[in-house]
């Protein structure tokens, strides 16, 4: 049998070449010469999405990390089953039965996430934040580099599977906790804060309520001038009159509506002496006592509120050393 690539006679029934090792049954093999083609749906879906090229790969993938046949499923609840084990950090490794890759990754992710909560707002909570993400982020690196042998696929799986996971969980999450818990930053001494502190407050407190006396709010000034003094930005001080209500200061004592109050400003030390004033409607009388610049006998001009700067209710006050207390 004469090969077709080198010219040797080789033995009769001989499939390999002797010499090259090509192979002597290609040419009497029957090759189709119409392969089949994708229809009409599957053409305009692959110009306009080119992502629904990427269910082959996904379903190859799936496969590799013996995820079991599932003949009867669509492929998009295929995908959404590979990528349920993805969710929890060291879920895959679980899964395959690497328990204590499994344990190591889930250990990393709630030890910085916990410690990263109670430092929420520091630049150590920030750290400690990224550090839990990156120990969700490192076990499906390590599923998926098991799963593949080659570089590119494994980089198109790692960014389907990490988008998948940011915007099923990391994105609910952090839109509910920016809505319940935000923070700012003080950045000077003002009593009974101290510079550096992080005071966390609710942005959602007063969204089916109006605020009530007594509470302690974060407010925000436009631009207020008085004399030489320029009040402007964010602060935190407690509401001690609503609309419509009387407000004068005895002996450093609030009196609202002609009786005693029990609610005092944040700084006591810091308290004006002056006569009757009566709060206009939509506004409440928040006296500035933490600003650290404005002279006490001119807090009062500073000190009508409307209801709409109010941006939320100061409810946390934590430290980087960790002395954390309820705002009252």
């Amino acid at each position: 049998m004469r090969c077709p690539s080198c010219e040797f006679q080789n033995i009769p029934g001989t499939v390999v070449c002797g010499r090259c090792g090509a192979r002597l049954d290609l040419p009497a093999a029957e090759i189709g010469v119409h392969p089949p083609r994708a229809g009409r749906t599957q053409k305009v879906l692959r110009r306009w999405f080119p992502l629904y090229a990427w269910r082959h790969r996904v379903s190859f993938w799936l496969d590799s990390l013996h995820l079991g046949p599932m003949p009867t499923l669509a492929w998009p609840r295929r995908a959404a089953g590979g990528l349920v084990c993805m969710v929890v950090p060291g879920g895959a490794q679980f899964y395959l039965g690497r328990t204590r890759r499994g344990w190591a990754f889930l250990g990393a992710f709630v030890a910085c996430l916990g410690w990263g909560v109670l430092f929420f707002g520091t630049t150590m909570g920030n750290v400690l934040l990224g550090l839990a993400l990156s120990a969700h982020l490192s076990s499906m690196i390590d599923a998926i580099w098991s799963g593949s042998h080659q570089t590119q696929t494994r980089l198109e799986y790692l960014a389907v599977t990490a988008c998948a996971v940011a915007v099923v969980v990391y994105w609910p999450v952090v839109a509910l906790v920016g809505r319940y818990a935000s923070f700012v930053r003080i950045q000077a001494n003002t009593p009974p804060f101290v510079q550096g502190d992080v005071v966390v407050y609710n942005r959602s407190a007063y969204a089916g309520s109006p605020p009530e006396v007594g509470d302690v709010v974060l407010y925000e000034i436009a631009r207020l001038q008085i004399g030489n003094y320029l009040i402007q930005g964010a602060r935190i001080d407690r509401i001690l009159a609503g609309p419509g209500q009387t407000v004068a200061f005895q002996n450093a004592q609030p009196i609202i509506d002609g009786v005693p109050s029990a609610w005092m400003p944040l700084n006591v030390h810091r308290v004006p002496a002056f006569g009757e004033m009566r709060v206009p409607e939509g506004s409440y009388f928040i006296l500035p006592s933490t600003d650290p610049v404005l002279p006490v006998e001119q807090m009062t001009r500073a000190a009508v509120v409307p209801a709409t700067a109010i941006r939320g209710k100061a409810v946390w006050l934590h430290r980087p050393l960790g002395r954390w207390s309820r705002v009252r």
